[in-house]
């Protein structure tokens, strides 16, 4: 049996809101008042205080030798406009990673046995540490020499994508970490459960993912980290879209495991008999029973006759509102049900059903292609879903954007694709994205459940 994947999509999308400023309202008086810091002027002042830092340090070093070197001021980096992968709100800043993460520490480890973290370690599931391993210090490997601190945020370097990404819980301070950990430890501008949730969000891993290099154990390096650019929101706002998160993930934990669950019911049931209640479902008996007892306030041709109606009268608002541009545009052509002849009819169905044509209940959208200038690997814009390798058992796979979108697919419609591989169907739950000419989109509707279309 194939192994199912859990649907993360939501989860993703959640994270990526939480780091563009989209998922708390900031009306909040004490978010939004003139007197609250600025993510530029945190970035300012951690900067001032470092340096003010560095320098006494200086001070006390002179007292002892005289020719000490006055250390080097540190100052924000300089990010140009063409970095900036999306807007974040105006009392938000960009910074560089060498701006945030104090310098790793090495360590050597100490006594007869120690706690080692590397990437087995970690899983990178529920993105914690817990298969530590502990070693006789005589036997410690190469690798092992990076310091770890509580509140330290985990991110492998080798193969980024696999998400061996942990949050250092006090219990863990004192091990030591994998040099292929980049082991980010914030210096006062980050909430470190933010910095956190930020470094799991599609953003950064697949921003980080685009440096990758190598074929044996593909990989990025510290400087890629250190020059990746980061959202800094106001620690206030920083502590209210932890608060949020904490709420919202477990009920998304709690969702994703449901829709897991019914997915591995439904691939563990026989292919036969699967079929076999689709087919009850869709010729009516699946549901006599509750017919017999239920009321049914409209029947499917009633229901077919609103959905035309309410079609035509769209159209034509739609014609009404460009006649105002264009005093030519083109009156549209009235939908009307088409007609079913009994030859065609393969099977009965209930007195309160009916039969139609699909494109008399749906609205279809085709997609078309971009240039390849309109479109990246770096997380800029809206996902752009080019064809059957974006489709993954029914789930949707991310690796392109564009911010040039053209023709979009909203929340909710189901996807198809139609040129290459034909038949692939996902939904979208992803938000906003771009489709290429080798898929189409059914669009979600009041009238028709999509989920009863895809079964």
């Amino acid at each position: 049996m194939a192994q199912i994947k859990k649907d993360t999509s939501l989860r993703k999308a959640i994270l990526q809101a939480a780091i563009t400023g989209q998922l708390i309202s900031t009306c909040h008086s004490e978010l939004d008042s003139e007197s609250a810091e600025t993510g530029k002027e945190l970035l300012d002042r951690i900067i001032e205080e470092r340096n003010k830092k560095l320098l006494n340090e200086w001070e006390e070093a002179l007292k002892k030798n005289p020719k000490t070197k006055k250390p080097a001021p540190i100052v924000p980096c300089e990010i140009a406009e063409e970095e900036i992968p999306f807007e974040i709100p105006e009392n938000w800043c960009w910074v560089k990673g060498k701006n945030i993460f104090a310098p790793m520490e090495s360590i050597k480890p100490q006594g007869e046995t120690f706690t080692y973290i590397d990437t087995d370690a970690v899983n990178n599931k529920s993105n914690i540490i817990d298969n530590p391993k502990t070693l006789l210090v005589k036997e410690a490997p190469s690798r092992a020499s990076r310091k770890l601190h509580k509140g330290d945020v985990l991110f492998s370097m080798v193969r980024p994508y696999l998400k061996n990404i942990a949050f250092v819980e006090d219990n863990f301070s004192d091990a030591i970490a994998s040099t292929g950990f980049y082991v980010m430890t914030q210096i006062g501008m980050y909430n470190p459960r933010f910095l956190y949730y930020m470094v799991l969000s599609p953003y950064v891993i697949d921003g980080l993912h685009y440096f990758m290099k190598g074929d044996n154990s593909p990989s990025i390096n510290t400087t890629d980290v250190d020059n990746f650019v980061y959202p800094l929101p106001p620690l206030a706002v920083q502590n209210a879209i932890v608060e949020k998160l904490e709420q919202v993930l477990p009920l998304v934990d709690a969702y994703e495991n449901a829709l897991l669950q019914k997915e591995e019911l439904k691939t563990a049931l026989p292919d036969k008999v699967k079929k076999a209640i689709l087919q009850e479902a869709i010729t009516g008996q699946l549901t006599e029973a509750w017919r017999k007892s239920a009321t049914i306030k409209e029947s499917g041709k009633q229901l077919l006759d609103r959905i035309i109606e309410e079609r035509n009268a769209k159209a034509l608002s739609e014609w009404e509102e460009a006649l105002k541009k264009n005093p030519k545009a083109k009156k549209p052509v009235p939908v009307v049900a088409s007609e079913i002849e009994d030859d065609e009819i393969p099977f009965e169905v209930p007195e309160s059903w009916c039969w139609c044509r699909l494109g008399d209940v749906i609205d279809l959208l085709s997609g078309r292609d971009l240039e390849p200038s309109a479109y990246n690997s770096i997380s800029k814009g809206i996902p752009y879903m080019t064809g059957a390798s974006n489709f993954d058992n029914e789930e949707l796979i991310v690796n392109r954007w564009t911010d040039k979108p053209a023709t979009i697919s909203n929340l909710g419609d189901l996807l198809i694709t139609c040129k290459g591989t034909i038949g692939e169907l996902a939904f979208n739950n992803v938000g906003n994205v771009h489709i290429a000419r080798q898929i189409m989109a059914i669009r979600k509707t009041e009238y028709i459940n999509l989920r009863f279309l895809n079964e």
